[in-house]
């Protein structure tokens, strides 16, 4: 059957050394492994969206400045961080999941010299390439067909959110609502990776199929509870949701600066002001649509472990503040609404 898909998959080729550049006069010390994700892998939903699967390979380089420190070098030889985000998402006419690889190596004329250094000078430098090498061995140990997995869930999201409201500020959601759509956005993303991992531990009974984030769940493995669970996605996906609420990384999303408080005062201050009434079935079909995870071949309804997720008050205190403000103004004056956008609560 020949399709008009237009979407583009660099992971199809593999993810390994091969796919990065290596600096002359250097030794590799850390890579990802070598993932390849099939186009069978992508929704059909989303190639027919002409999705953009990218991988960036990205060479870094341990050397030494001029005061013959240890430092961080990108490819271009400009101090660099450490390297952080290992997938992302952008949605748009041609949306794109954009996954990141990082390799390590270090220039031979910075080993030599840290060699030939004081016993006191060596011992500290050796310490700080640990911690790099060891930061780098982290990120490269996260399996890339999860990240993949991840960042799909978070698109497939968006378009059923597109489908039902359009844009999230139609929804007329509370700000309470909202914020509880947060934490279904990102433990829906958390849960698919999950339920990809427990699919695959059932045919292989391999232990190793749990990354280091599931790890507390591979440890219980033997217990008769979990065992009795395994074919069970509704228990499944309430355990994958205690996982993210115990992670933790948890807090770059619920802390009183996280994300979730960022995101939810600017719905509040773009938000439509709606009846609750209509609110509610935007919200149900939201979180329906969220929660509805794949497991062993089936799309299966796991919404109802919202039930027991209640969002931290200060993610949407000052955000419920902001449209109670729009909602009097649009009572006395529903002129005066598009104004009231812009006004933040302190």
């Amino acid at each position: 059957m020949i399709t008009s898909y237009k979407f583009r998959n660099d992971l199809k080729t593999g993810t390994g050394i091969r796919r990065f550049f290596q600096p002359p006069n250097a030794d590799l010390l850390s890579a990802p492994k070598n993932y390849l994700i099939g186009d069978d892998k992508i929704p059909n939903n989303l190639k027919e969206k002409n999705l953009n699967l990218s991988y960036s390979p990205q060479s870094y380089i341990i050397s030494q400045n001029a005061q013959n420190e240890v430092v961080l070098l990108d490819i271009c030889g400009k101090p660099a961080e450490l390297p952080q985000t290992l997938a992302s998402f952008r949605d748009g006419e041609i949306p794109e999941i954009r996954i990141n690889g990082y390799a390590l190596f270090i220039d031979i004329n910075t080993r030599n010299a840290i060699n030939s250094a004081s016993p006191i000078r060596k011992k500290q430098d050796i310490a700080t390439i640990g911690k790099i090498f060891a930061h780098f061995n982290k990120i490269n140990s996260m399996p890339i067909p999860l990240s993949v997995t991840h960042e799909l869930k978070h698109l497939s999201n968006r378009h059923s959110l597109q489908a039902i409201c359009g844009k999230i500020e139609n929804s007329g959601l509370s700000a309470k609502e909202f914020a509880l759509t947060r934490y279904a956005d990102e433990i829906s993303a958390t849960a698919q990776e999950f339920l990809d991992c427990v699919t695959e531990y059932n045919q292989t009974k391999d232990k190793n199929t749990f990354p280091e984030k599931f790890s507390t769940f591979r440890q219980q493995l033997s217990s008769p509870h979990i065992q009795n669970i395994l074919h069970n996605p509704q228990e499944l996906a309430v355990v994958a949701a205690q996982i993210w609420e115990n992670s933790p990384n948890r807090d770059i999303y619920t802390g009183k600066h996280g994300d979730f408080v960022d995101q939810t005062n600017q719905y509040a201050e773009q938000a439509q002001v709606l009846s609750s009434s209509t609110s509610q079935t935007k919200f149900s079909q939201i979180i329906n649509a969220y929660l509805t995870l794949n497991f062993e071949g089936k799309s299966i309804d796991c919404s109802s472990l919202m039930n027991n997720i209640s969002p931290l008050a200060h993610i949407y205190q000052d955000a419920n503040d902001t449209l109670q403000q729009r909602k009097n103004l649009s009572l006395s004056s529903p002129h005066c609404t598009r104004q009231m956008r812009y006004i933040k609560t302190k």
